[in-house]
């Protein structure tokens, strides 16, 4: 079977990058999307086939391959109705008041649109997952996690790299499950011997680093924590670094005590010393220093975060709201970080707001305010203080204030 795509144009900000080029596990969605076809069986070709049916998707849609091998079996434009899947996946997806998604099958000859295709609404076999455990005044935040080996989601805007990249490494696990309940009795013996050979140990530790994998020539520190990760080449990792449930490009560098889970950071990217990057996706050549914790955060290629950057990631009123199509609206979430443009800087001292885009190229630094900027009057061993950026003998400024002095 083949499959046809149609070109959007559109782009995402604040990078300006065509929807087809941003990052899905360190690599292009228009890759991505090509990889994912070939593992379902089906090519990815330039002209739409006039001899047979066809899969028709657009270049701003991520989905797994079993979807792809169960829609083989259905002719029209899929449809998605789970309540929960709707909840946790639907803000700020454009998907219009019939909640299509732009992937389907077409007839033979069938013009290559989705306007006025017949919907379909297959079981894609949703299931709840664990809720996790938060803090009583975290619940809010909370969303529906929604497990299943058929999974699609629109890129619209930046949050939804960031939401796909977090799925995409669920969507890991259960294409595992989806293989094994598909395989015959000699295909799942393979599983077994494979995965046993794999992790060649009973202890908990060490089948958790396992399970994922790890490319050539890395510098892993023995007392790193690795669990359940996918890592390129040439990586180094410090010691009592601890890496959850992540993708690691190739030539990244996490420095010692860092904290890094169901995070992607692309090839080059550096996680600085004590540095933490939850829910994260970091584009190639990243540098993240020491903040106060970075979670839910998108750093475009090339961006610099200064040690001190402060980052708000979790609203205890309202929804977050985020810029889309140059106008504030409700992103529906009441937990996600700061995207950062390419080559953006954000020097020591900075303060975001959840939810804020920061163009490429920005150079943002903190307030001034308490910041020495002449140091050379500073008395020798006696206090001083930050008075209009210069250093004043304490006890000399005390002594002004009390006689009425500025």
């Amino acid at each position: 079977m083949k499959a046809y795509r149609i070109r959007t144009k559109k782009t995402i900000a604040p990078f300006g990058d065509s929807v087809d080029m941003v990052r899905i596990f360190d690599t292009p969605l228009c890759e991505i999307q090509r990889e994912t076809l070939e593992k379902a069986g089906v090519d990815l070709v330039e002209e739409p086939p006039k001899d047979e049916p066809y899969i028709l998707i657009s270049d701003r849609i991520w989905f797994t391959y079993p979807l792809i091998e169960l829609l083989k079996k259905h002719r029209g434009r899929l449809c998605i109705k789970d309540s929960n899947w709707h909840v946790a996946m639907h803000p700020l997806q454009e998907l219009g008041p019939q909640q299509a998604y732009d992937i389907a099958v077409l007839e033979a000859g069938e013009a290559p649109q989705f306007d006025g295709l017949p919907l379909i609404f297959p079981d894609l076999e949703f299931r709840e997952g664990e809720p996790l455990e938060l803090h009583e005044a975290m619940r809010h935040a909370l969303r529906p996690v929604c497990l299943s080996p058929y999974m699609a989601h629109h890129i619209d805007h930046w949050s939804h790299i960031l939401r796909v990249n977090q799925i995409a490494i669920i969507a890991q696990a259960e294409e595992t499950r989806y293989r094994w309940r598909k395989g015959g009795f000699f295909a799942k013996i393979g599983m077994v011997l494979g995965f046993l050979w794999r992790i060649r140990s009973f202890s908990k530790r060490t089948m958790l680093a396992r399970i994922g994998e790890v490319g050539k020539n890395c510098k892993i520190h023995p007392t790193a924590v690795i669990e359940a990760c996918k890592i390129g080449d040439n990586v180094e990792i410090g010691p009592h670094a601890v890496v959850r449930a992540s993708v690691i490009g190739d030539g990244a560098k996490i420095d010692e005590h860092t904290s890094v889970n169901l995070s992607v950071i692309g090839k080059k990217a550096r996680v600085g010393r004590a540095a933490i990057a939850n829910l994260s996706v970091l584009y190639p050549n990243v540098m993240l220093s020491y903040g106060q914790g970075f979670q839910g955060c998108l750093f475009g290629e090339g961006a610099f975060i200064a040690i001190g950057v402060v980052a708000l990631d979790l609203s205890f009123g309202k929804p977050i709201r985020v810029e889309n199509n140059g106008e504030w609206v409700d992103s529906g979430m009441h937990f996600l970080g700061i995207a950062v443009g390419h080559r953006a800087a954000l020097g020591n001292g900075a303060r975001f707001n959840y939810g804020v885009s920061i163009p490429n190229d920005a150079l943002l630094v903190g307030p001034k305010d308490g910041l020495y900027k002449d140091a050379s009057q500073a008395p020798p061993k006696a206090p001083s203080h930050c008075v209009d950026g210069k250093a004043v003998r304490l006890s000399k400024q005390r002594s002004k204030n009390e006689k009425g002095g500025d």
